[in-house]
């Protein structure tokens, strides 16, 4: 069965329906969208129209939700499986004369995904760095900067306070 390509030959639920599975599938509503408004030229137009039916009806809005949690759950579930069970990528080595000499395959890991992940769903996993300034002041913000970009900090606040007025020479 091929999708119809103008959008008169579909309903609005039947819209609904499309927009839901593609958001679940794909995690973006003008994706989502254009998929199920065919034949409408500006995808503009076609996303004003779900995120009217969104405001107008909740167990849409209700439905919307659960789609983009859905979607949620599989890009998880790829995050983990590219860090723990990995890909396999073919590796090409060639001679001086850039003959193929042999062809293999490694296995590769994105452990930054996993990492990122463990520390939305273990925060005590993810490095804590405490700045305090004299005075009182504080930003909570900078206590979420790396050791390095905190050291780096100190650093260029000695650097500026070195060069204050009536500052010491070391």
């Amino acid at each position: 069965m091929t999708a119809p390509r103008d959008i008169c030959a579909l309903s609005p639920d039947e819209r609904k329906r499309i927009f839901l599975a593609s958001l679940a599938q794909r995690g973006v509503v003008t994706a989502a969208a254009v998929e199920a408004s065919p034949g409408v030229a500006d995808p503009r137009n076609a996303r004003m129209f779900f995120y009217r039916m969104r405001k107008e009806d909740a167990v849409f809005r209700h439905d919307w939700e659960e789609s983009l949690k859905v979607f949620v759950g599989r890009l998880e579930a790829e995050i983990v499986r590219r860090g723990l069970d990995g890909w396999t990528e073919d590796r090409v080595v060639r001679d001086a004369r850039g003959d193929v000499v042999r062809v293999d395959s490694v296995r590769r890991y994105d452990a930054s995904l996993l990492k990122l992940l463990a520390t939305r769903w273990m925060p005590e996993y993810g490095e804590k760095v405490e700045v305090k300034v004299e005075g009182g002041c504080e930003f909570p913000e900078l206590k979420r900067i790396s050791p390095e970009d905190a050291e780096r900090l100190a650093q260029v606040l000695e650097s500026i306070a070195a060069k204050r007025p009536g500052a010491s020479e070391v």
